[in-house]
């Protein structure tokens, strides 16, 4: 029977750190896993198969409540995905063209075969109803991006945890959980895809990142196109979109950056191992006062250099998980002004046509 002791000391030969637990009725459903390897976050899906009792009292452990979505209310929405596609997530997608007479309903499709994925959702009836319909609505559009892979995407914002499933996605509000206004984007592994690709999961996890993230800047160059050609003012809003990328691989820069830097850490603290293992060989046979002050003096400095090494470490570490933070935030607001703002102005050429055949 797998419990959380066997499963943290799994995760920790990869480089693996559990951060967050959320349970339900008692039993782990979710773990927030910190990858040493690469300052990120992901997130482990436990399914009920897997029965994994926690602790009440368990440190960083908050409990969740599934939000009801009855999917009979879901086509209330107005963003209400309806395309399946078989496009690769590589694929470049195809442009839109905006014709005067369109109906909203038509660009609506249009625009969203850009994402072209199926999805329904409810109105839901909490504090952050709006917020939460957004997340679902982005959720739906990047699915198509990791349709065809095991490895899915979540999103938490506030204390809202929202997941893709293969053919669903669940909501989950939890419990005395830190509201952070920022979302964050997690990469989600089921726990048996987890133990299948687990030499595999960092490299797996860049790739689909990055792949993600390249998607979305090519629709969001796309969304500004398509302004482009609502408002009539493609150098403002190219400027606009110029800035936004700019700021976009500022991120990107300063975290290659600390990236170098926790390289170079890395390999200090390699040699400093190394360094601590030649003093203890050296004094191994030797038994006198004067050798074993002589090998503490020199511990000692190894020991004073690890302390300088972690600290430095936990620096890097803490400013890249900022910088991907906001990142993502930047990103994902971004992808739904852009989105909303092409439907909408769309119906708003569309009300000025109407109004001009009234005149």
């Amino acid at each position: 029977m797998l419990s959380l002791r066997k499963l943290e000391n799994l995760l920790a030969d990869k480089n693996f750190i559990i951060k967050t637990l959320f349970t339900a009725s008692g039993t782990l459903i979710y773990v927030e896993i910190f990858n040493i390897n690469n300052a990120d976050l992901f997130l482990l899906y436990i399914p009920s198969k897997f029965e994994i009792a926690i602790e009440e009292e368990q440190e960083n452990t908050y409990k969740v409540k599934n939000l009801d979505i009855n999917e009979d209310e879901m086509a209330n929405i107005l963003r209400n995905y309806d395309v399946v596609s078989n496009i690769d997530v590589r694929e470049n997608y195809d442009e839109i063209e905006l014709e005067g007479e369109k109906k909203l309903e038509e660009f609506e499709d249009n625009l969203r075969n850009n994402y072209n994925h199926q999805i329904f959702l409810k109105e839901l009836h909490t504090q952050d109803n709006e917020n939460l319909k957004d997340i679902f609505c982005q959720l739906a559009r990047f699915k198509f991006c990791v349709k065809n892979l095991k490895y899915k995407l979540s999103i938490i914002y506030k204390n809202y945890l929202c997941s893709m499933k293969d053919d669903s996605m669940e909501c989950y509000i939890i419990k005395h959980y830190p509201k952070m206004d920022e979302k964050k984007m997690y990469i989600t592994i089921n726990l048996e895809t987890f133990y299948a690709n687990i030499d595999n999961i960092s490299n797996d996890i860049i790739t689909i990142k990055s792949n993600i993230h390249r998607i979305l800047n090519k629709n969001h160059i796309k969304h500004t196109e398509i302004l482009n050609k609502i408002l009539d003012q493609r150098l403002v809003l190219s400027l606009y979109s110029d800035n936004i990328y700019k700021k976009k691989e500022e991120y990107n820069l300063y975290i290659l950056e600390f990236e170098k830097i926790l390289t170079k850490i890395k390999s200090a603290e390699r040699l400093n191992i190394e360094k601590t293992l030649k003093i203890k060989e050296r004094y191994a046979n030797t038994n006198s006062l004067h050798t074993d002050i002589e090998r503490s003096h020199q511990l000692d400095g190894c020991s004073k250099e690890f302390d300088k090494i972690n600290k430095a470490k936990e620096e890097v570490i803490r400013n890249i998980i900022d910088l991907r933070t906001k990142q993502e935030d930047l990103t994902l607001k971004i992808d739904k002004i852009l989105f909303d703002n092409s439907i909408l102005l769309n119906l708003i050429i569309k009300n000025f046509s109407e109004l001009s055949r009234m005149v």
